[in-house]
């Protein structure tokens, strides 16, 4: 395997990882792909790259940029939150005649489902929408 150069870096959501776009022979020839790397990786190309980073010590480290939060994202939380409310044996309980879930239970599942609605509607939904003071 050799490393023939790095064409671009970028931080990842984990620290002191980066995902490089890199140009390098690793026996089928010269070859341009992504490749993960961390400063103190011992294994395959990350040596190399290591080497080539200290003798550029200028090559620009792109910061991560999370992606956006999407909608589905907020409604899996929404819904993760109402099962935690209201277990599904609660509403089956009730759905076969047996006793009905206390109303301050669909109350708060109520509050959920609102909740979830104002952070879908969010022009930029925030990375930390899991936060409680979202859903309160």
């Amino acid at each position: 395997m050799k490393l023939i150069d790095v064409m671009s870096a970028t931080a990842s959501p984990h620290k002191g990882v980066y995902t490089l776009r890199i140009r390098a022979d690793i026996g089928n020839g010269d070859e341009e792909f992504d490749y993960g790397w961390a400063p103190d990786d011992p294994h395959g190309l990350a040596p190399q790259i290591t080497e080539w980073m200290k003798a550029h010590k200028d090559f620009p480290l792109q910061p991560y940029v999370a992606p956006p939060v999407s909608g589905e994202q907020v409604k899996a939380e929404a819904a993760r939150r109402i099962e935690a409310i209201i277990p599904r044996w609660m509403i089956d309980r009730e759905m076969t005649g047996g006793t009905p879930v206390p109303q301050e239970l669909k109350d708060a599942a109520a509050t959920v489902r609102t909740r979830s609605g104002e952070i879908e509607a969010m022009e930029s939904i925030p990375q930390d929408y899991v936060d409680d003071k979202y859903w309160s």
